[in-house]
């Protein structure tokens, strides 16, 4: 059995690239439409509902040997349910300001 030996690590570099990579992206992420977002957060939430739904059937008739699985679909459906809980009140809090303006 060859055993890889150890090599220096390489020098960081690219740290400030990757910065100014990240600024861009969120810039780029101004321009996305509410109705898309909240769009995709249903539609993430119905798959990972789906998702649980059969890892349940799956667990209760033993076709499942990993439970861990079955917890980290259940977690991500939780998470995307709670995100389109939190978007659905941020629409909600912001058509009421609206309401409130005076014109």
């Amino acid at each position: 059995m060859y055993i890889t030996p150890i090599s220096g690590m390489p020098q960081i570099s690219g740290i400030q690239k990757a910065a100014g990579s990240v600024s861009a992206q969120a810039n780029n992420t101004a321009e996305i439409p509410f109705k898309d977002v909240l769009s995709a957060a249903i539609e993430n939430v119905r798959q990972t509902d789906a998702q649980t739904k059969e890892d349940a059937v799956n667990l209760a008739l033993g076709n499942i040997d990993d439970l861990h699985t079955v917890q980290i679909n259940t977690l991500k459906a939780t998470t995307a349910l709670d995100f389109l809980i939190a978007v659905r009140g941020k629409a909600l809090d912001a058509y009421q300001e609206i309401m409130r303006m005076n014109i």
